[in-house]
């Protein structure tokens, strides 16, 4: 069902359990952190937790849309056309 949804999405955290946590900095000054066991926690620049609703879209500070969906966390890796752009 994913596929149909969003096909341009890549699930971020997946079955592959990683020893270290990785963290992506956002436009606001806030940061997500996915812990190794895939779980992603959000935090504001204050460094206090959000919580993070499904579909809740958020921008790292290089650009790259992030989205809140199932309990996890998925990384846009397509871009996005713009409408003013015809092929």
């Amino acid at each position: 069902m994913h596929k149909l949804i969003f096909p341009d999405l890549l699930r971020f955290s997946g079955p592959a359990v990683t020893t270290e946590a990785q963290s992506f900095e956002l436009k606001d000054g806030g940061r997500i952190t996915v812990k190794p066991d895939g779980t992603p926690v959000r935090t504001d620049a204050a460094g206090n937790p959000v919580a993070l609703g499904d579909g809740m879209v958020m921008e790292a500070k290089d650009g790259t849309q992030l989205m809140m969906k199932d309990g996890a966390l998925w990384k846009r890796v397509a871009s996005k056309r713009r409408p003013d752009i015809k092929p």
